[in-house]
This record gives structure tokens, C-alpha cells and sequence, in this order.
């Protein structure tokens, strides 16, 4: 019988996964295509990694602590939270792809999480793939991830504030400098 840990990863993989894909349907209608499922080969092998790291790990029982996993199912759902809310308020302007032209519609969100966060969606994510590899205890997988997320948001977010401040100027950077990522270091 799988184990709570497993279930809990699997059902929270899969709710990330549709909810991402149902967002995009819902708030991006004519970008929608395979990858508005956020699903990559190299993220399917990172994953099995976590799953591989998990096995092999079960089979020292020392090493599982419940309430990890617990606090591991907490950062999942406050990941959820924040990056779903970060959704629904930008609504159109959030998307998957990173933008370059500004769209006729695109505006600035600076409301709602966006007054707490100036990237919402970012550290919802990375709370919420941290809190995945806490759920199923792996230090192995949380280092490797915590190194590629970090490399990955500081070359993302670079890219999208530079598109940002030349959408929206010195409106963009007046919001930058009152709110923060959040994310460490990259602010």
C-alpha cells in the first residue's frame, strides 16, 4: 500500500498540474497549448529523481519523521495558495510564456498579493516544489532543487523585469522598489 508521503505527492503533482492547466484555459485561452501543463522532460526526471531519492530512503525508517512530511503538506498548500491567488488576480497578464511584446490588454498588477510580492506566482512555486520534497523528506532532491530553482528564477525574473520596466517604465520601477520577491536573494 502506498504510503501517505507518496499520495500526498502524487495528488499534489497532479492538482499543480490541472489547476495550472485549467488557469490557462480559463485567463489565457489563445496561448493554450501542450505546455500550459508545465510539464518538461527534464522536470519528469526531476521528479523521478525525488521519487527514486524517496524509495531509497524508505527503506531506513530513521530517517522518516511524520511531522516533516506534515510541514512538507503545509509549504504545498501555502505554495498553492500563493501562486493561485497570483493567478486569479492577474488574471490575462499572468501567463506561462514569458512575454515580450506588451499585449493591448497587458497592465501592471500591483494589487491584491501583488502589494506583498513582486513575483507571486515565482515564490508560490518555489514553495510549493520545496514543500514537495520536504513531504517526502528528501535532502538530497532538496538541495538539487533549491540550486536549479534559484538559477532558474534569477535568470527568469532578470529577463521579465527588464520586459516589465519597458512596458511600463517608471511605473514598474517604483513598484520594484517598494515590494519585494520574497525569493532570497534576488532582491
Amino acid at each position: 500500500m502506498p504510503s501517505f508521503e507518496l499520495v500526498a505527492f502524487l495528488v499534489s503533482l497532479s492538482f499543480f498540474h490541472g489547476s495550472e492547466f485549467f488557469f490557462a484555459f480559463l485567463y489565457n485561452r489563445q496561448d493554450l497549448s501542450r505546455r500550459s501543463w508545465l510539464i518538461s522532460k527534464p522536470y519528469c526526471l526531476a521528479m523521478l529523481a525525488a521519487i527514486l531519492e524517496y524509495s531509497l530512503e524508505s527503506m531506513i525508517p530513521a530517517l522518516r519523521a511524520k511531522w516533516i512530511s506534515v510541514f512538507g503538506l503545509g509549504m504545498i498548500i501555502v505554495g498553492e495558495i500563493i501562486r493561485k491567488t497570483a493567478m486569479i488576480t492577474a488574471q490575462h497578464n499572468f501567463t506561462h510564456v514569458l512575454q515580450s511584446e506588451r499585449r493591448d490588454n497587458h497592465v501592471l498588477i500591483t494589487h491584491g498579493i501583488y502589494r506583498y510580492f513582486r513575483h507571486p506566482g515565482y515564490f508560490g512555486w518555489l514553495l510549493w516544489m520545496l514543500g514537495t520534497q520536504v513531504l517526502l523528506v528528501n535532502p538530497i532532491c532538496i538541495i538539487f532543487f533549491i540550486t536549479v530553482a534559484w538559477h532558474f528564477f534569477r535568470h527568469r525574473i532578470s529577463f521579465e523585469e527588464e520586459q516589465l520596466h519597458y512596458f511600463f517604465g517608471w511605473q514598474y520601477d517604483e513598484y520594484a522598489q517598494k515590494v519585494p520577491t520574497r525569493i532570497p536573494f534576488l532582491d
